[in-house]
């Protein structure tokens, strides 16, 4: 476990003479599991002790990095075994086309006709900690004994840079994916298309797609944007406790809400880019403006 040890050792010769050795301090970091995106269940049997627990959901399906999706949330809280324990993760993945990510996260669409091509790329999909295997919306029924901790999606961004040309417009159409949050997720942002943005997962439900359409986000899940008139797309909702909504007719999609299962964890708190906050224990969210490709504690998550 992690901790200060000392290294003590009693020597005694044959004529019963003794001295005692004590080294100087150990310190370690305890053992570290880390489990990367590998679109499966796995899991770790974890022998009784105290461990902490970290979560990032994925980004959703960028454009580019000015035109990118919302950026994953993250998820934490510590927990202590009384006996042998196996746990079970789902890393969730990130997507560059209009399919969503792994582990929930929606589908986009494409729009290719009339000489020009519309891509609202897919959400990303939410990582989890539990008791038991399976994909995040496997929890519906019993994730206040089954789930420990989830980290939400973001949403889908849009690319609009083909209808542009065609039209001879100069001012950019695209967005940006909602970022995944805690106690809810954050809309995405399109200066054109705000009308049409998906709303946001929450704790309780998810968020509708935008323009109107029936695409919402459910629990584990993003809204998947479907066929529409005109077959015009938005961005995927990303995945979450309670995935984000879909974008209608060409806006990107929402973020997801995370989760932290208060009655099974101490020290438990979520986190994600801009989004909404919360000081309530059973919801503590904190917003930040940190982002990071690499797994970093009270970050949001790029890719």
């Amino acid at each position: 476990p992690k901790g200060e040890y000392y290294l003590y050792v009693l020597i005694i010769n044959g004529t019963g003479s003794s001295q005692e050795l004590i080294s100087n301090v150990l310190k370690t970091a305890g053992v570290q599991y880390e489990f990367k995106s590998r679109g499966s269940v796995e899991s770790v049997e974890l022998e009784p002790g105290r461990y902490k627990l970290e979560a990032w959901g994925a980004q959703g399906g960028s454009y580019n990095s000015t035109y990118h999706g919302g950026y994953g949330g993250y998820s934490t809280g510590v927990i202590n075994l009384q006996s042998k324990t196996a746990l079970y993760v789902v890393v969730g993945k990130s997507t560059n086309d209009a399919s969503g990510g792994y582990n929930g996260g929606g589908s986009g669409g494409i729009y290719d006709r009339h000489g020009y091509k519309f891509t609202a790329y897919g959400g990303g999909g939410a990582s989890h900690i539990g008791f038991k295997p399976g994909e995040l919306s496997s929890f519906s029924g019993d994730y206040s004994s089954n789930l420990l901790v989830a980290a939400s999606g973001g949403g889908g961004a849009t690319d609009a840079t083909g209808y542009e040309s065609r039209c001879n417009i100069t001012e950019s159409r695209s967005g940006i994916g909602g970022c995944g949050g805690g106690c809810t997720g954050a809309e995405g942002i399109c200066q054109y298309f705000s009308d049409r943005l998906g709303t946001v997962g929450t704790q309780t439900s998810g968020g509708k797609a935008g323009s109107g359409w029936s695409e919402c986000g459910s629990f584990g899940h993003g809204g998947s944007c479907g066929n529409h008139p005109y077959d015009h797309p938005g961005g995927g909702g990303g995945s979450g406790f309670y995935g984000g909504g879909s974008g209608g007719n060409s806006a990107p999609g929402a973020g997801g809400s995370g989760y932290i299962n208060t009655s099974k964890l101490a020290d438990a708190s979520m986190c994600g880019y801009e989004v909404p906050t919360s000081s309530s224990p059973e919801i503590k969210t904190l917003s930040t403006t940190n982002v990071s490709s690499d797994a970093v504690s009270n970050y949001a998550k790029q890719g």
